[in-house]
C-alpha cells in the first residue's frame, strides 16, 4: 500500500492554504495538482509518479468559490 501518500497530500494542501488563504478549495487542489506535475517532469521517479497520481485522485465536489476558513479551536476565525 501506499498509505504515506494521504498525508503528504494533506499537508502540502494546508501548506498552499496557508500561504494563500484566498484561495478557493478548488484552487487549491488546482495548486498542488500543478506542484506534482512539475515534480514529475523534472524527475521522472516512482516516488514523483506515485505522487501526481494520488494527488490527482483528491476530488472536490462543491460550489468551485468556496473558500477554506479554518478556525482554532474556540477561537475566531482567521480572516
Amino acid at each position: 500500500m501506499k498509505d504515506e501518500y494521504a498525508p503528504r497530500i494533506a499537508e502540502d494542501f494546508l501548506s498552499e492554504y496557508r500561504n494563500s488563504p484566498s484561495l478557493s478549495v478548488a484552487e487549491v487542489l488546482q495548486s498542488i495538482r500543478a506542484k506534482a506535475l512539475r515534480k514529475l517532469q523534472a524527475t521522472e521517479t516512482d516516488e514523483h509518479a506515485y505522487l501526481f497520481l494520488f494527488t490527482f485522485m483528491y476530488v472536490y465536489y462543491g460550489n468551485p468559490m468556496t473558500v477554506l476558513r479554518l478556525t482554532p479551536l474556540g477561537g475566531q476565525p482567521n480572516v
